[in-house]
């Protein structure tokens, strides 16, 4: 099976199911913004990946024939400056 094989259904079940954490890994980026964790820091880093990721996965099953060609580096800078910005 591919994301392009979803029903209409079954992605908006699985964009919903994957609201809460996101949200979650959304306040966990902020407060470790907050608190001033290094850029470089393993922890800060796996936190950045796992919101990317997620973010991601809500991205696909609702927008199958967009091409996922970002680096992770380029999405984690993205990430962090847009949250340092807010």
């Amino acid at each position: 099976m591919r994301s392009t094989d979803l029903s209409k259904d079954q992605a908006r079940k699985m964009y919903a199911a994957t609201a809460p954490t996101l949200g979650y890994l959304s306040r966990l980026v902020r407060r470790m913004d907050a608190t001033r964790f290094p850029g470089d820091d393993r922890l800060y880093r796996a936190a950045l990946k796992a919101h990317a990721a997620m973010g991601e996965t809500r991205g696909v099953p609702t927008l199958p024939d967009v091409q996922w060609r970002w680096a992770v580096t380029a999405q984690l800078d993205q990430c962090r400056a847009s949250w340092l910005s807010a």
